[in-house]
């Protein structure tokens, strides 16, 4: 992330049929509409820090956590609360 060199940061997205939001340290920082759900068949793959199209993902990674359900802005700050 800019500007935030060894710091920890509290990261969610969230994706909703066909939105994407995205959370730093329980703030919405964004949000889109053209996202394709990758989660809509039971053989689709998960991967976090890789694709074709960028750089790899580089640093540690606490915790990760995916949910059955979309998560709303109060739950996103109230976990991302130390």
């Amino acid at each position: 992330m800019p500007g935030r060199r060894n710091a920890a940061a509290y990261i969610a997205f969230t994706v909703d049929p066909g939105e994407l939001r995205v959370y730093v340290d329980g703030q919405l920082r964004s949000t889109g509409n053209e996202f394709t759900d990758v989660f809509t068949a039971s053989g689709d793959v998960f991967s976090l820090g890789s694709n074709w199209w960028d750089v790899p993902y580089r640093g540690l990674i606490d915790e990760l956590h995916v949910y059955e359900t979309v998560l709303d802005a109060a739950q996103v700050q109230a976990l991302a609360q130390p």
